[in-house]
């Protein structure tokens, strides 16, 4: 049905014998539905990590090349938003192999730019840095926005069992996809701005 929506609300906006502001609704209706698809989307793969349905496709990535292609997209897709965004990616991690499901922990990180971007009014400046050592990798998210509020924060750090939440569904799935690939999430409030750290085991191949 979600497509079917899509798919109608696209044509009115397309369609030039429409006034304009018939052609802007629907462009509102074409992007709330997209908007719903994803959080329908997030729901099930968060369920299915929840109850340890989900199986993971493990293989060698480049955790760099995951990061670049992150970065364009977003700035790609939110073009019309006001975006800065820096990336650290120092040389000794930037040829770095490691093992894991890179679909998923791609959505992991899609996830922490959109938050950043979705949550700070479309005004925001990103850092992304990928760092890494014999043991260990990480990725980290920083921005200049408002940051969580503290039931937020406390339902991320200490999350109920069993209980996804009405609310920051996409930040929730960035902890579950972590965990299944063996690592942790730290979620931290820098005034101004969210700091979040994604560290995973160096696992290669």
């Amino acid at each position: 049905p979600l497509s079917l929506v899509q798919g109608n609300a696209a044509q009115l906006e397309e369609d030039q014998a429409l006034p304009e502001q018939a052609r802007k609704k629907a462009a509102v209706i074409r992007e709330q539905s997209q908007r719903i698809g994803k959080l329908v989307s997030d729901l099930n793969l968060a369920s299915k990590l929840e109850y340890e349905l989900q199986p993971l496709h493990i293989a060698a990535f480049r955790p760099a090349a995951m990061l670049r292609m992150a970065a364009a997209d977003i700035l790609n897709s939110m073009a019309g938003e006001e975006i800065s965004l820096e990336m650290d990616i120092p040389p000794e991690a930037g040829g770095m192999t490691v093992s894991g499901d890179e679909v998923l922990l791609r959505r992991a990180v899609d996830n922490l730019l959109r938050n950043s971007v979705m949550h700070n009014r479309g005004r925001a400046q990103i850092r992304l840095a990928l760092a890494a050592d014999e043991k260990s990798w990480s990725v980290t998210v920083t921005d200049d926005g408002t940051g969580l509020d503290d039931e937020t924060l406390r339902r991320l750090r200490q999350p109920r069992e069993g209980a996804l939440p009405a609310h920051g569904l996409g930040l929730v799935l960035v902890r579950q996809i972590a965990s299944a690939h063996g690592g942790a999430v730290r979620f931290e409030n820098t005034k101004p701005g969210l700091k979040i750290v994604l560290s995973f085991p160096r696992q290669t191949r």
